[in-house]
């Protein structure tokens, strides 16, 4: 087979919003501990739910990764690069949500600047609004 191809010299439209999904990765985990590190931060969210959804969401882009750096194609073939886009868009819509659960476990105070959990939603949800994270643009059509 062929040698695997190194990251820099992949396709940036195959792997280049990885880079975007890693922020919402972040985003989440930032969340989860900050949940975990507050005065009230310990009954009400299923952290070890949410904590399994960001691992998960990890694990399958590092997948997809792994396939592509394998591929017989520079940049992956079709299926593959549809493949990553859809699992591109999931990871990022789960640890959204995953940020959004721990955003309205949190409190009122919550509502405050000085609230890490605050600027970690707000940044959670703006980078979710990237074309990247809408699962109905990745249909079963590969491209």
């Amino acid at each position: 087979g062929r040698p695997r191809t190194t990251p820099y010299r992949m396709a940036f439209a195959a792997v280049g919003t990885v880079a975007l999904a890693g922020v919402l990765l972040g985003a989440a985990r930032a969340a989860l501990d900050a949940y975990a590190g507050s005065p009230g931060g310990v009954s009400g969210l299923d952290v070890s739910g949410l904590t399994a959804t960001v691992d998960t969401a990890r694990a399958l882009l590092l997948a997809d990764l792994d396939v592509l750096a394998a591929s017989s194609a520079p940049g992956g073939t079709p299926e593959e690069r549809a493949r990553m886009r859809r699992d591109i868009a999931y990871a990022g819509t789960r640890c959204r949500e995953v940020v959004n659960a721990v955003y309205e476990a949190s409190g009122s105070a919550v509502i405050y600047d000085d609230a890490p959990v605050q600027r970690i939603w707000r940044d959670a949800n703006a980078a979710a609004q990237h074309p990247t994270f809408d699962l109905r643009r990745w249909g079963a059509t590969p491209s």
